[in-house]
């Protein structure tokens, strides 16, 4: 019981502790050339991304973070090529994405949090169980001895 609660506890630790965080992506155009559409759709991406990387949804939610990266860099690609409707699409599409991500990123976490509270609880039962039982039994020797 108290391996199985222990790799439980593993598990879950090492899942929050792996972080692959790459910083942040530099924006490829200068931002007063471009149509204020384009810079509110890359700005709402970029906060999303953010937010997906302050739960590492790039390791928890790895496919969806990769995806919603890809439309990012479409976005910029379409920004290189002065594409704004492409551009401001895919930016609005990867900040969807990385929405997503931030979201089953949570979810995994909550489970995750509630695993090891679950654990943490039937571990403190397993050891209030042995201590009553302990006592129980050192009190039935010291009633048999007198």
């Amino acid at each position: 019981m108290k391996k199985m609660v222990f790799t439980l506890l593993v598990i879950a630790a090492s899942t929050f502790l792996v972080s692959c965080a790459g910083a942040p992506k530099e924006t490829p155009a200068d931002p007063s050339a471009l149509p204020d559409f384009v810079v509110t759709a890359r700005t709402a991406a970029n906060d999303s991304r953010q937010k997906a990387l302050a739960v590492k949804a790039e390791v928890a939610s790895a496919e969806l973070f990769t995806e919603a990266t890809t439309r990012y860099t479409q976005a910029e690609e379409a920004e290189k090529t002065q594409a704004w409707d492409t551009a401001a699409q895919s930016y609005t599409a990867s900040a969807d994405g990385f929405e997503l991500a931030r979201a089953d990123a949570q979810k995994k976490r909550d489970a995750a949090l509630a695993a090891m509270q679950r654990a943490t609880d039937e571990k403190d039962t397993t050891e209030k169980i042995l201590s009553e039982a302990e006592a129980a039994e050192k009190e039935a020797q010291e009633g048999g001895v007198e």
